[in-house]
């Protein structure tokens, strides 16, 4: 059994595809900023 309640179900479902979309951008811009700082490492 569910204990969310049915509104949070429903924005969760509703905003599902949005709060994947942001997290997947968050993830890509760290992973760019991770990616440029070790390049910036590496070439001293």
């Amino acid at each position: 059994m569910s204990k969310r309640p049915q509104w949070f179900e429903d924005w969760l479902n509703n905003h599902w595809k949005h709060l994947t979309w942001k997290v997947n951008f968050m993830l890509g811009l760290l992973l760019a900023i991770f990616v440029a700082v070790i390049a910036k490492f590496i070439t001293g």
